[in-house]
């Protein structure tokens, strides 16, 4: 059965969304294929949930306690930076009607989820953000501004791709 998303009141708690894409990332298909996280995690916390396991059984001070589960972390990341919010809000104006039905494409959630973004990203006090977190993974991360055409944003991954390898997750 269908369901209507403006009925829905609570979204599902985040450890549960975690445990969740824990168990899928470990299935064969995604670790001998790869996947794609689009706009997820959200923040450098979500990021060392996603990736991070924690050992109740030891012992808060050992060192092992905590272990980053590399059989599931990417082993490449395409981060797109768009400073100006104008470009992101012109080019969902940009998108036929249809395309938009259903979406979070209107001015008030996109400045609502750019806001958010900023804030968990792009942090005054110099907080970590998602890019950091996999920085000190050593993760590579190809970094384009997004304000770039579709044809130099696929080429430039094509090349990021050539020149590290495919990427498997």
């Amino acid at each position: 059965k269908e369901i209507d998303p403006t009925t829905i009141k609570e979204f599902l708690p985040l450890n549960l969304i975690f445990k969740v894409l824990k168990t899928m990332l470990f299935e064969n298909v995604y670790i001998n294929r790869g996947y794609i996280l689009d706009g997820f995690p959200k923040s450098y916390s979500e990021a060392m949930s996603c990736f991070k396991e924690i050992d109740e059984e030891k012992d808060e001070n050992d060192p092992l306690r905590e272990r980053i589960l590399n059989e599931i972390l990417p082993n490449g990341i395409v981060l797109l930076n768009v400073s100006n919010n104008n470009v992101l809000c012109e080019r969902y104006m940009k998108k036929r009607e249809e395309e938009l039905i259903g979406t979070h494409y209107n001015e008030k959630d996109m400045m609502r989820r750019l806001k958010k973004y900023r804030l968990n990203n792009e942090s005054e006090f110099g907080d970590y953000s998602v890019s950091d977190f996999f920085i000190q993974q050593g993760v590579k991360i190809l970094r384009i501004s997004g304000e770039k055409s579709k044809e130099f944003l696929k080429s430039q991954t094509k090349i990021f791709i050539e020149r590290n390898g495919p990427i498997n997750n």
